[in-house]
């Protein structure tokens, strides 16, 4: 009887001109052990142009069997697929079968997620960059001011993405026990989050070295991190205008940190801001900031 109303389901998919793409998960049981929340016996990603929002979940069950639809609208799959859920979802199951693919993108994901490299990572890991250096700035700005303990709260999530990091810096997915991960991946980093957090000096001198750590690996991994980015604006050669990176497909994910990272590689050299005629509402008011590659560091 299931397999009759997935049937059903599948022709549906299949005749609706506004479904991209079918992907159907095939659960391993070995890899579902440590993800409670993924029980189910089927699990279909859907690519829908009407998606009304962006994943929308459905469960059915029926003789003791679940069937799990997630739907996703075609702009946001490629972002999902790398974010936080999407990406410890979908590599948890065992395999993956395409059902449908309108406009090549399931290949393309299935493509990248059996080559070697951190090709699939690439969007998840530079906004775990972006994040890292957002929650940096941040509690560097309240321990100027003198507000220790709300530093002390954006040190902690900063640690939080830069193990997340040293994780994917190992092709590894990040999991629920993430600082037992790191321990046994990145002990420095494993380390410096141990005596931010147990040692018996002063909160405000726990707070300057963990953000001398963090400047430091900041400035070390900003051009491995941002390597997307970076390489879109090298080949586009002439400068991109700001409004033009934030619309781009790849990178609409980072949108809220987009701005603070361009300035950051700016900073560092590897990109070069000026100001550029553009088309907009505003053109009267000024000109728009525009990035382009640093020729120093070709």
């Amino acid at each position: 009887m299931k397999q009759a109303i997935d049937k059903v389901k599948m022709e549906q998919w299949m005749n609706a001109p506004h479904i991209q793409g079918v992907l159907q998960l095939i659960p391993d049981s070995r890899k579902l052990a440590v993800q409670e929340y993924n029980r189910c016996d089927r699990l279909y990603i859907v690519i829908d142009e009407q998606c009304p929002s962006s994943p929308y979940h459905t469960q059915t069950e029926q003789d003791s069997s679940i069937t799990q639809c997630i739907f996703i609208h075609p702009e946001q799959w490629r972002a999902w697929s790398t974010s936080t859920e999407g990406l410890p979802m979908m590599s948890s199951f065992g395999r993956a079968e395409i059902i449908a693919d309108r406009s090549g993108m399931l290949a393309e994901w299935q493509r990248l997620h059996h080559a070697d490299g951190k090709e699939l990572f690439q969007s998840e890991y530079m906004k775990m960059y972006a994040m890292f250096l957002d929650c940096y700035s941040q509690a560097k700005q309240f321990a100027g001011a003198g507000h220790m303990l709300d530093a002390y709260r954006f040190v902690d999530q900063a640690f939080y993405y830069w193990a997340r990091i040293a994780v994917m810096e190992r092709k590894e997915i990040p999991s629920p026990a993430l600082w037992q991960q790191v321990k046994l991946s990145n002990l420095g980093v494993y380390k410096m989050y141990e005596e931010f957090t147990t040692s018996t000096e002063t909160l405000a001198q726990r707070i300057e070295l963990a953000l001398l750590a963090c400047e430091f690996s900041l400035s070390t991994k900003s051009a491995e991190c941002c390597h997307p980015l970076l390489e879109w604006i090298k080949e586009h050669g002439a400068p991109v205008a700001i409004t033009d990176v934030l619309q781009h497909a790849e990178f609409r994910a980072l949108t809220d940190y987009l701005p603070m990272l361009l300035k950051k590689l700016a900073y560092r050299g590897y990109l070069r801001e000026k100001l550029v005629d553009h088309p907009s509402p505003y053109e009267g008011l000024g000109r728009t900031p525009a990035y382009e590659w640093a020729v120093s560091h070709i």
